[in-house]
């Protein structure tokens, strides 16, 4: 991102102020949204504002939607969403708005239910794509690899799954949530480019412009009885978890290696304290993972619906749990895993290594670079090293209260 963009975090009505007079002399609009996973509810909505007068006038406001007042977000964001002389930007813009409107409250869907006139970069990119193939493998591997394609750099996405309800928020999280938003302007301008400069076949093939002004619709989706509920939720898990699993059922954990997606990564955690081989996929596209996933044997753990439904890799699991201890679980029911009580707490909760089975002596887990009260080795004899990454592990309170909670889930999960 330039460094002349402003970012500007508003969290009350003075800033709201300015938000508002630069919307008044707007010609385009990037917007995102940021929320907890498992939340449901967007705690940040990113406008990256272009003016009239061009993109040397830029600015980025990052919104906080815990802190401003819910009505006069409705009145603005509806207000924005309905000018049809600033086009709004977005990377399946539909998704983001669906969060922001659970935050918003009553009147939250009135106010986000209507775009007109917008333009989604996937769509667009996906139309292009048709005519210029090296578009196509980044736009499935998500928007990182798209803007490293069209803008000669990747967005560094270590971000994407912090914690967005904790305030004040880390530098670093600013930083992540102002180029997210920003990055869209810069790839409407590069796909208008393309096109502009492209061939006359494709000029005859895709008439631009047209395809920019659409207007979205945003429904809420249907509210359910609880049979109702039931049946749906049947009908999903039968829709997206045609799992092909690279080993048989049931297995013994020796056999059994999974890979969690970033919206799952706690459960990686938690299936490494169960002696399970579990990789995290921190910061890496869903399709860099089914990658992996097919090459290492893995079953691919994700909340993302459209590579559960086995676009990607058929070695694929759609998480429906939300909480870590209720998807460690699921996978344990589903995947009909039996786990000896020897084989808890034997993985590395860092890195996913094995811990080595011949015990330590104080002395020589001293040698070791992790520093360690000098208390930690007169209270205990025997220390266990991870393979991989060398970290040490000992049996106090920590590791009992661990074996007790997993040991008691682990049976929960047979019975």
């Amino acid at each position: 991102m330039p460094e002349s963009v402003s970012v500007e975090m508003v969290d009350d009505e003075t800033g709201w102020s300015d938000v508002e007079n630069a919307l008044e002399g707007a010609s385009a609009c990037g917007m995102d949204a940021e929320w907890k996973p498992g939340t449901g509810e967007a705690a940040l909505l990113q406008l990256a504002i272009r003016s009239q007068e061009g993109a040397a006038h830029d600015r980025v406001f990052l919104l906080d939607l815990l802190a401003l007042p819910t009505d006069k977000m409705q009145e603005t964001i509806k207000k924005l969403l309905t000018n049809k002389h600033v086009l709004k930007i977005g990377f399946d813009l539909e998704g983001d708005l669906r969060m922001v409107a659970s935050s918003l409250g009553q009147g939250g869907w009135s106010c986000v239910s209507f775009v007109e006139p917008y333009m989604d970069i996937r769509k667009t990119t996906a139309r292009l794509a048709k005519y210029q193939p090296n578009l196509a493998e980044p736009l499935l591997a998500g928007l990182s690899p798209l803007v490293e394609v069209l803008l000669g750099k990747p967005l560094d996405k270590t971000q994407q799954c912090s914690d967005w309800r904790a305030r004040p928020l880390h530098h670093m999280q600013v930083e992540y949530a102002a180029t997210d938003a920003y990055c869209l302007l810069a790839m409407a301008d590069e796909l208008c480019l393309r096109c502009e400069s492209a061939d006359s076949s494709i000029e005859t093939a895709i008439d631009f412009r047209s395809t920019l002004y659409k207007v979205l619709v945003v429904n809420p989706r249907r509210k359910h009885t609880r049979r109702g509920r039931r049946k749906e939720k049947k009908e999903r898990k039968e829709e997206v978890n045609t799992t092909v699993v690279p080993w048989r059922i049931p297995a013994s954990i020796e056999d059994v290696k999974f890979l969690c997606a970033e919206m799952v990564e706690g459960l990686a955690r938690q299936l490494r304290l169960c002696g399970i081989d579990a990789e995290s996929g921190h910061g890496k596209s869903i399709y860099t993972l089914a990658q992996k996933a097919e090459a290492e044997g893995r079953v691919l753990l994700t909340q993302d619906r459209t590579a559960a439904s086995g676009r990607y890799t058929r070695s694929v699991y759609y998480v429906f749990s939300q909480r870590k201890q209720e998807q460690l679980q699921e996978i344990l029911q589903q995947f009909e895993l039996m786990v000896p009580e020897a084989r808890l707490l034997s993985r590395c909760v860092h890195c996913n290594g094995r811990l080595h089975e011949n015990p330590l002596t104080p002395s020589e887990a001293e040698q070791l670079p992790q520093d360690l009260p000098p208390k930690v080795f007169e209270d205990h004899q025997e220390f266990w090293c991870c393979e991989r990454c060398s970290h040490v592990y000992w049996e106090g309170s920590a590791y009992r209260r661990a074996f007790a909670q997993f040991s008691g889930q682990v049976q929960r999960a047979c019975m």
